[in-house]
């Protein structure tokens, strides 16, 4: 795990890199005053991962008893940030054009999933060329 800093990763990387929670979430307060929507959208998402680790150190989880739990629990808010990084989306960007196009989104929730988002932002045109 390291704190998200390019210059902290080894050049013969032979692992699977897991970035500071908390040094992603600060990039989010940095900017809060500017997107105070969007930002807190994203606080808030994040306060549910941070609820549920609390919980599970309260409940004095093993090691694979919390990996469980977060799965379960926390998997659908950073499934979600996985997934845009699959899809070459940045999560930010992403997050921010949804809550954008609330509404066109809530009446057609296919078209603003993370590998559909940026050509239903640019519109039929875009679609009959890729396509």
């Amino acid at each position: 795990m390291c704190d998200a800093l390019s210059r902290n990763l080894p050049a013969d990387l032979k692992t699977i890199v897991a970035h500071c929670l908390a040094h992603g979430r600060r990039q989010f307060v940095d900017v809060a005053e500017s997107f105070p929507d969007e930002c807190r959208y994203v606080l808030e998402s994040l306060a549910v991962v941070y609820r549920n680790d609390a919980t599970a150190r309260e409940q004095k989880m093993s090691s694979s008893a919390r990996r469980h739990f977060h799965q379960i629990n926390s998997g659908p808010v950073m499934s979600l940030i996985h997934i845009c990084e699959l899809c070459v989306a940045n999560p930010f960007d992403y997050l921010t054009e949804l809550e954008r196009h609330a509404d066109e989104l809530t009446a057609n929730p296919r078209d603003w999933m993370p590998w559909n988002y940026r050509a239903t932002l640019a519109g039929p045109a875009a679609s009959s060329v890729a396509g």
